[in-house]
């Protein structure tokens, strides 16, 4: 009996001493010891990305993953070089030509390597519905073969990524290369007929989305209402009634793609509601020239933004109508960019549109170069394809730039050209060239580049009837004008990306061109200097005003004097050959050689 009265006292006892034994315990486990550091909290899935960043500042070690120098590169395109390192150097020497013929003499980049270089491609299998390595349907297929022979290497990765995958997408290649049929392919091969808007495209310019529009319905053809699939938002102010007629306008045409600048495509949604309906079979975005359009170059060097650019308040009003750009949370949009010209900043950007958690995650690389290999050389060089060559000339003290340019174009034989005006300007630009002789100058005003019957020009007798195309160089993304051989530059452009989008204008298509540069002083000598550095490549002299030779008719010389000895050649010139003779120019170079042997 006392046994069991003491075990029920025992009992009472715990009973009552558990909860503040418990308590103890709890406030023991966190005393907070004067060594110990906490780790930061994690209050939302929008901090994980801030959280390396909190750990490092609460001073505890961590391992940081060093960026990959491609993108480091990158980046150095859109931020103008130190021209200190050549100020010592030029003093040196007595003229702009003297300093840069020492620049480029004995001078032999991994670009010229690169350029005898051909790529065997797996064989296509044959098969009605493949375009080349691309599965695109019976449909597609048949267009696409009219147009083009075989998929470029950038469009066959895109189109397998893309189908294959639903996350965010960055496409970086070089220009000329077919970026944009690279990202509207497999978009029109997996898009419902007759479902208006599932796309929005936004472009820098309506140039651009004109091209894409060209692009979309000759492969695409018409929607069932004989309308085009895409359709391009042109008016940049709106009012309710403006607004209505155009979403009836998209209804009416039922276009799946709809395009066009910042600005109209941001006044055009800030009509819309997503509950009403105008949105609601939205499921991609694109943005074509992605650094242009997010003001990459601005952000790389530090340079203060008033306001957000009309590309990002777009995207801001797609936010607040429900919409997110993470692939992980519901009534997500798939984000596209494109770009020859991709650096970290540019990544960071998309990580912050995207709201990931780190810039891999973000968005999917898609490349088909050399841009992340590890030899230096060729990563650098793979910005600008190989079929272009780069070229200079010099100004005398007494000449003058239009002087130096006209004699320059006359030299050579007569191509269609573009001239990038600098500070001249358009205006004053096609003024002193109509009084140097030239007489069919054109604007992008005038339009002329986009009627078919412009090509005929294309093989003009004489400078007077040659077409030439003055363009500023901020409406020189994207722009594609058929058979330009030539592209003038009046200066160095201050940054490197700048000279990839306009050189970029000719050599497309694995078609040969000619990038030609005017150096004034002997800055501007230093200036070419160190875009050859950040691109790697291979500058040619072709002399100073007075004594302007053509180094392409150095190359017929040599064709005529050694018909049978062609191994030596570049591809893009082998093709030239071939297209003089009117033979085939498809194939890779031991093809073109035998083809030009069996010729002779």
């Amino acid at each position: 009996m006392t046994s069991s009265r003491h075990t029920f006292i025992r009992f009472l006892l715990l009973l009552l001493l558990f909860p503040i034994l418990h308590v103890q315990s709890f406030a023991a486990k966190n005393v907070r010891k004067p060594f110990q550091k906490r780790k930061p909290k994690q209050s939302s899935s929008s901090s994980k990305r801030s959280q390396g960043y909190n750990i490092r500042s609460s001073g505890i070690k961590t391992k940081r993953k060093k960026p990959p120098k491609w993108e480091q590169e990158g980046d150095a395109l859109f931020v103008p070089q130190n021209i200190d390192k050549y100020n010592d150097i030029v003093k040196k020497f007595a003229s702009p030509q003297e300093f840069l013929l020492d620049k480029f003499q004995h001078l032999e980049t991994d670009a010229t390597k690169s350029q005898t270089v051909t790529i065997e491609k797996k064989k296509a299998p044959s098969s009605p519905f493949m375009w080349g390595n691309i599965s695109a349907g019976p449909v597609l297929a048949p267009k696409l073969k009219q147009q083009f022979e075989n998929p470029t290497a950038i469009q066959e990765e895109a189109f397998s990524t893309i189908t294959k995958s639903k996350g965010n997408i960055v496409i970086a290649s070089p220009t000329g290369s077919g970026k944009t049929l690279a990202f509207i392919l497999p978009l029109l091969s997996t898009i419902q007929r007759d479902v208006y808007g599932k796309v929005l495209i936004v472009t820098p310019t309506l140039d651009l989305a004109n091209q894409i529009q060209r692009v979309v319905d000759d492969i695409w053809g018409m929607t069932k209402s004989g309308h085009s699939g895409m359709y391009i938002v042109k008016t940049p102010d709106m009012n309710d009634q403006t607004f209505e007629l155009t979403m009836s306008e998209i209804k009416l045409t039922k276009a799946p793609i709809i395009a066009g600048s910042p600005k109209s495509l941001l006044n055009l949604l800030s009509f819309c509601e997503r509950g009403d309906g105008e949105l609601q079979n939205l499921s991609t975005i694109v943005l074509d020239e992605c650094d242009r359009l997010l003001q990459t170059e601005n952000v790389a060097r530090g340079t203060e933004i008033d306001a957000k650019s009309p590309t990002l308040q777009l995207v801001d009003r797609l936010k607040r109508l429900g919409f997110s750009f993470n692939v992980n949370f519901p009534n997500s949009l798939r984000l596209i960019c494109a770009s020859a010209t991709v650096g970290r900043t540019l990544r960071r950007q998309i990580m912050d549109i995207t709201d990931a958690v780190s810039i891999d995650k973000s968005a999917s690389l898609v490349t088909a170069d050399d841009r992340t290999g590890k030899n230096e050389g060729l990563r650098k060089s793979s910005i600008l394809p190989s079929s272009i060559t780069h070229s200079y000339v010099c100004c005398d003290k007494d000449d003058e730039m239009i002087n130096t340019l006209a004699c320059t174009m006359k030299s050579l034989p007569p191509k269609k050209t573009i001239v990038f005006p600098g500070k001249t300007g358009v205006l004053t630009m096609v003024e002193k060239l109509n009084e140097q002789g030239f007489e069919n100058v054109n604007t992008l005003r005038d339009e002329v580049h986009w009627d078919e019957t412009a090509d005929e020009n294309a093989e003009a007798d004489n400078w007077e009837d040659a077409p030439i195309y003055v363009v500023g160089e901020k409406f020189g993304r994207g722009l594609d004008i058929n058979d330009v051989k030539y592209v003038f530059l009046s200066s160095p452009p201050k940054s490197a990306a700048a000279y990839t989008h306009c050189s970029g204008r000719t050599g497309r298509a694995n078609e040969s061109g000619d990038a030609i540069t005017i150096v004034n002083d002997m800055k501007e000598a230093a200036q070419l200097a160190l875009l050859a550095d950040t691109l790697g490549l291979q500058f040619q002299s072709m002399g100073e005003s007075g004594s302007v030779h053509s180094h392409t008719s150095e190359v017929k010389d040599s064709e005529v004097k050694d018909q049978q000895d062609y191994s030596s050649y570049t591809v893009p010139k082998l093709k030239d050959l071939l297209r003089e003779r009117g033979l085939k120019v498809s194939g890779n170079k031991s093809e073109l050689l035998q083809r030009l042997n069996e010729n002779e």
